[in-house]
């Protein structure tokens, strides 16, 4: 009686510690889908909005009056530190 009380445990904690493995897997699985779709949908689009403007500010060098007006304030208080 023993014996098979043990053989039970030992199954019964094998094949929850592979269900518990299967379900990290499962999550991992999803996150990695779910990441994949924001950067697609999300972050690809900003970024190429963000880049294609910048590249139009250089290839025109119209950095504009408050983008030099920050800049100097920000050289300012680098200097002051």
């Amino acid at each position: 009686m023993w014996a098979e009380l043990a053989r039970t445990e030992a199954t019964l904690v094998s094949e929850v510690g592979e269900m518990l493995e299967l379900r990290k897997q499962d999550t991992l699985r999803k996150q990695s889908v779910l990441h994949r779709e924001w950067h697609e949908k999300v972050f690809d689009p900003i970024q190429h909005s963000i880049t294609a403007s910048i590249s139009r500010r250089a290839a025109t060098s119209d950095l504009g009056q408050r983008w030099r007006t920050a800049q100097d304030e920000y050289l300012i208080a680098e200097k002051k530190k």
